[in-house]
C-alpha cells in the first residue's frame, strides 16, 4: 500500500521495464484488503524487494502470454519476440513489429484471450534457525555509513546539527530521486530522536507534553546540510539487483549524532534525547 513512500511509482517502473512499455503506462489500482490477496507487510525496507518482485513476475508473465499471440502475427518465435517502448517486435528482424497496444487488442478481441499476469515471490528461508527469530526478513540488507558534524554550545547545551554524510548500499536504484529522499528522511526522523523528540511523564504514567507545543520535534529550518551517497551493489535476490532505502539509515543516525556531541563536549551523555539541560549537566560533572 502506498503510504507515501513511493512504493506506487517503484512498482510501476519495475512492471513497464519488464512489460516494454512506457512508465506513464502503467496504472496502479489500491484494491480493499477484505478481496485482496494476502501479503505480510511493508516493512523493514522490503516493498521495492517483496513486492518488486512479485509484480516482475506478474510483468513477466503477461508479456509470455503476449508473445505467443505476437509471434503468430509476425510469423516468429515466441523466444524471438522482443518488447520495448510500447513496440513489440522480431529480434532478428526489428522491421516486423507491431505496437503492444495492437497485441493486446488482437489477443481480446480476435482470441478472446484476456491478458493477465500472475506474479507471487517469497525468499527462500534456507537453513534459517527461527529460534527467537522474527519471519518477516528483508533479503539482501544494505551497508550503512555516517558521518555527523555538530556545535554544541557549552553554556546553553544547545545543539546544532551542521552537517551529515550518508552512504547506503541500496543495490540498483530503481529511482534515484526519491531513494535519495528516502536516505534524508530516514536520517533526519532519527536525528530527531536523538536531540529532539522525547516523551515526558508524571508521577502517574500521564504524559505531560501530549501537544505540538511541547514535544519538540524538528522543523526544515533544523535540518542539516545533507549529503547522502548510494552505493550501488547488484542484488540478486532483488528485482533488476534493487534493494530497499532509507530505514536501514535510521539504525546508525542515534549513534552518529551521539558520537558527534561526545567528540564536541568530551563526555558522552548515556541517554537519549540528548537535550540541552543533559548536555550541560554532563559538562558540569566533568569539571
Amino acid at each position: 500500500t502506498e503510504l507515501g513512500q513511493g512504493s506506487d511509482t517503484v512498482l510501476s517502473q519495475i512492471c513497464a521495464e519488464a512489460l516494454g512499455v512506457p512508465y506513464e503506462e502503467i496504472t496502479v489500482a489500491t484494491e480493499d484488503t477484505d478481496a485482496s490477496v494476502l501479503e505480510q507487510g511493508i516493512y523493514s525496507c522490503r516493498t521495492t524487494v517483496w513486492a518488486g518482485n512479485a509484480v516482475k513476475a506478474a510483468a513477466e508473465d503477461a508479456r509470455r502470454q503476449l508473445a505467443e499471440v505476437a509471434a503468430t502475427l509476425l510469423e516468429a518465435e515466441p523466444a524471438d519476440i522482443e518488447f520495448r517502448l510500447g513496440n513489440v517486435y522480431v529480434r532478428s528482424d526489428p522491421k516486423r513489429s507491431i505496437t503492444f497496444n495492437e497485441v493486446v487488442r488482437k489477443a481480446y478481441y480476435e482470441k478472446g484471450q484476456p491478458i493477465y499476469g500472475r506474479g507471487t515471490w517469497a525468499m527462500d528461508a534456507g537453513h534459517v534457525d527461527w529460534a527467537g527469530a522474527s519471519e518477516h526478513f528483508t533479503p539482501g540488507r544494505g551497508a550503512v555509513c555516517m558521518a555527523v558534524e555538530v556545535e554544541v554550545d557549552p553554556e546553553t547545551g544547545k545543539v546544532r546539527i551542521l552537517n551529515l554524510w550518508a552512504a547506503h548500499d541500496n543495490g540498483q536504484p530503481v529511482n534515484p530521486a526519491m531513494l535519495g529522499g528516502q536516505l534524508e528522511g530516514g536520517s533526519m526522523s532519527h536525528l530527531a530522536q536523538g536531540v529532539f523528540e522525547e516523551c515526558l511523564t508524571d508521577e502517574h504514567g500521564k504524559p505531560t507534553n501530549a501537544d505540538f507545543f511541547d514535544y519538540k520535534m524538528p522543523t526544515a529550518l533544523d535540518a542539516p546540510h545533507f549529503q547522502g551517497q548510494p552505493v550501488i551493489v547488484h542484488n540478486p535476490y532483488g528485482p533488476f539487483g534493487a534493494k530497499g532505502g532509507g530505514e536501514d539509515l535510521s539504525s546508525c543516525a542515534l549513534a552518529a549524532v551521539a558520537n558527534a556531541i561526545t567528540d564536541a563536549i568530551g563526555v558522552r551523555v548515556p541517554d537519549l534525547p540528548i537535550t540541552p539541560q543533559k548536555v550541560v549537566k554532563a559538562i558540569q560533572k566533568r569539571h
